[in-house]
């Protein structure tokens, strides 16, 4: 959530545009811990179910953001991606939505 935070800010600072809104998608292969973690039942990623990724980002942010549409092409875009860690090709702004794929 802080990587989301500095780089929403980034964009903001850079463009001008306040994000208001987050598209979730997937890559291929959903990692649902982060590395180091995958042994323990210590910790499950929030934004990994649909359930809690935006609820999950707006309270570590204290933000309000809603969630929009996904889009045909990032949908097939990230499906053909397959990260194991954060990278910043999982982000792609647009106006005042980001699309944030989920690794």
């Amino acid at each position: 959530c802080e990587i989301l935070r500095a780089k929403i800010e980034q964009y903001r600072s850079k463009t001008g545009i306040e994000i208001d809104t987050i598209c979730f998608y997937k890559d291929a292969a959903v990692t649902w811990w982060d590395k180091g973690y995958d042994g323990s039942n210590l910790m499950v990623r929030a934004q990994s179910t649909a359930w809690s990724d935006l609820a999950a980002i707006n309270i570590y942010l204290g933000t309000n953001y809603k969630k929009g549409y996904l889009k045909e092409e990032y949908i097939e875009y990230f499906a053909s991606k397959n990260w194991d860690i954060y990278d910043e090709e999982q982000l792609i702004f647009e106006g005042s939505t980001l699309h944030l794929c989920v690794y």
